[in-house]
């Protein structure tokens, strides 16, 4: 079975498919997937890269304004103005001094919220009761982060986007910066609390300029994952809606500034710290897009491989239509000459070297026909002539002697005995007749072999005994006619010649390698296996010697030098051994007389 599937043994068609894939299909695949995964992966890392060149600059960008707004807090606490704004009682005899004070911190606001257009607006209030608001009037709920800021004593407090309700433009979304102002002489000591809040929108205007958004979502989130800064303002206050996005926030490296992911949803995040605040910049690069851009790239290489395989297809055809194909029907042409049909003929359909072959097998075939009409038929006849002499050539001694050992049992016994004998004796003529057939089941000739040897067990006075052993499965198998009885003659007429034991004569059949081995053994006075071989295979033979000699001739002349009979060596007695080949089927039967002219089975 193995060595059926081995390369070697495959047809011609299964070797060129076998070629056509591995050195052309499997190539141009593995190529073209390597080529369209490396530039895959190059324009996604172009797109990482990219997209953290955008949000460096996008961070810096809102970083300082970031620092700007802080830089106004920090100002308010070295400010003699703002502390005495903040601090100073108010009493008449200062209501000149607060106004001058308001007039002036009114002008530095002025000046930032002119410079500064995403500021809302800046409140103001110091222990003393006295408060300052500048800027777009607002109502909000701030307590939480006022509260916040009062716990931090001094330390800058950044709010998450919320909702005011501006007396100019109504509702919108603002982060603002909540900060307790301490005594620049006694820090411990708050003297008043500054909010400056910023317009989300305009202030995520300010710094996305920076960011290519074609290419998906840029937004600002705190670190709990709600979302400060962002172009859509449902998602303001608001924690981002992906909860995926968020778990990977939460996770971002202490250590790293720098951040990025593949998104599940589709998309690869990249996430960019924002020192002060503790913010995190994000940008969803969509990979759709980048797979958009990828198209001409992708139709390239799909082109070239199909451009390949469609190549691959052409030579693969043509090398079948042209050399392929009239080698298999030149080997279905030798399957019709091998099968004894000589009318096969090749059709020639070129002038090359497979033309040239076509012609040459028609011209052989023809001259193989007429060899065959003019010689071979004489030889065949003349060889089936030799096989039927061969076969009629049957010792009379052995007739005479049975004839006259039923004459003497009739004289001493009664008439049953004798017609057992006459009954066993016209059983072995009609098996030796056998209608003129040169084949026999092996059950029939092992049945001419035991009624020889019970003829011969009566006329030797139960002198030896013998055995017969043969599987059901061998008994069917078709050999030639009276093969085994010259053997068995020679083991009583030579084997048994002075025995001073009772002789033994063992017929054993078996199935050995797909042929078929018989072996005939005796316990008697034994022979040179070697000198035997000789004379059956290499010399005349001696004239005892002549019937077995002639069943191995018959045997070769049908089978060949692998099958005939030899001498095997043993201790005690002699041993033949027939090789036959296994014939189970009469059409087997059919195509070997046919092949010597013999037409009469059945």
């Amino acid at each position: 079975m193995g060595g059926r599937w081995h390369f070697r043994n495959w047809s011609l068609k299964g070797k060129s498919l076998f070629f056509f894939a591995v050195l052309i299909l499997l190539p141009s695949t593995v190529f073209s997937s390597f080529v369209l995964y490396q530039v895959n992966q190059i324009l996604k890392r172009e797109a990482v890269e990219s997209t953290e060149r955008h949000l460096d600059a996008a961070e810096k960008n809102l970083s300082a304004k970031i620092q700007d707004i802080e830089d106004i807090s920090s100002y308010m606490i070295f400010s003699e103005d703002f502390r005495n704004y903040m601090a100073l009682e108010r009493a008449p005899e200062n209501a000149q001094v607060f106004e001058d004070l308001e007039e002036r911190l009114k002008g530095f606001l002025t000046f930032h919220l002119a410079g500064k257009n995403y500021i809302n607006s800046v409140t103001v209030e110091g222990i003393n009761g006295n408060k300052l608001h500048f800027g777009e009037p607002v109502r909000a709920a701030e307590k939480q982060w006022i509260r916040l800021a009062k716990e931090r004593k001094g330390k800058i407090v950044w709010s998450s986007a919320y909702a005011v309700s501006s007396g100019w433009s109504g509702k919108k979304y603002v982060v603002t910066l909540f900060r307790v102002i301490n005594d620049i002489n006694d820090a411990k000591r708050p003297i008043g609390l500054v909010r400056i809040r910023i317009n989300a929108r305009d202030l995520y205007q300010s710094f996305t300029g920076a960011v290519t958004r074609d290419k998906g979502r840029v937004f600002v989130v705190q670190r709990d994952g709600s979302v400060v800064l962002d172009d859509d303002d449902k998602y303001l206050g608001n924690i981002y809606p992906d909860s995926v996005l968020v778990e990977r926030i939460l996770r971002f490296p202490d250590n790293e500034t720098f951040f990025h992911f593949r998104y599940d949803k589709g998309g690869l995040a990249v996430l960019r710290e924002i020192g002060g605040p503790g913010w995190y910049l994000v940008s969803i690069v969509d990979e759709g897009k980048i797979v958009r851009d990828l198209k001409s790239v992708y139709l390239l290489t799909w082109t070239m491989f199909l451009s390949s395989v469609l190549l691959g297809i052409l030579a693969l055809t043509g090398f079948y239509n042209f050399i392929v194909l009239p080698v298999v029907e030149l080997t279905k042409q030798t399957r019709r000459v091998e099968k004894g049909d000589f009318s096969a003929q090749v059709p020639v359909r070129s002038d090359d070297e497979i033309g040239k072959l076509a012609a040459r097998f028609n011209r052989m075939v023809a001259t193989i026909q007429r060899l065959i009409d003019l010689k071979y038929k004489v030889e065949l006849k003349q060889r089936e002539s030799e096989l039927k002499a061969l076969q009629n050539q049957i010792d009379p001694h052995f007739l005479y002697n049975t004839l006259d050992m039923i004459r003497w049992s009739a004289l001493l016994e009664k008439a049953t005995e004798t017609s057992r004998l006459i009954e066993t004796l016209s059983r072995l003529f009609r098996l030796t007749l056998n209608r003129g057939k040169l084949w026999v089941p092996l059950r029939e000739e092992l049945a001419y072999v035991e009624s020889y040897l019970n003829l011969q067990q009566k006329r030797l006075g139960n002198g030896f005994r013998f055995e017969i052993r043969a599987g059901k499965e061998l008994q069917e198998a078709i050999v030639l006619k009276q093969i085994l009885q010259p053997v068995v003659e020679n083991c009583i007429v030579h084997g048994f010649r002075g025995l001073d034991r009772p002789g033994l004569i063992e017929i054993a059949c078996s199935l050995e390698n797909g042929r078929l081995h018989i072996n005939v053994s005796d316990n008697g006075s034994g022979v040179d296996a070697a000198a035997m071989n000789a004379r059956l295979h290499g010399g005349d033979g001696e004239q005892d010697g002549h019937a077995l000699k002639n069943v191995n001739d018959r045997i070769k002349l049908l089978f060949g030098s692998q099958c005939g009979v030899w001498f095997v060596e043993r201790r005690e007695g002699a041993c033949a051994r027939f090789i036959l080949p296994f014939i189970s089927r009469e059409d087997e039967i059919i195509k070997i007389t046919n092949s010597f002219g013999e037409r009469r089975w059945n």
